[in-house]
């Protein structure tokens, strides 16, 4: 289970608020597939797991802060 928030245990880096800021960093810079991001995810954040990259994926999705174009994504 991934923390939301930074508390004084976990650093923001290991939170999916942390990891949301991360990829959207990433997709900032680069439209990616969400493959091409989970790859570009894993070389920037260790340890990573697919079940962290799609939370952090869905919660900016929900904050309508990413969006995908025939398998695309980018910021909205």
């Amino acid at each position: 289970m991934i923390e939301i928030l930074p508390d004084k245990f976990t650093p923001i880096e290991q939170t999916l608020v942390g990891r949301s800021a991360i990829l959207l960093d990433l997709v900032s810079e680069k439209s990616y597939t969400v493959g091409g991001l989970f790859v570009a995810a894993k070389e920037r954040m260790s340890p990573i797991t697919f079940e962290t990259f799609a939370a952090s994926l869905a919660f900016l999705y929900a904050a309508d802060l990413i969006d995908h174009n025939d398998g695309i994504l980018g910021v909205s």
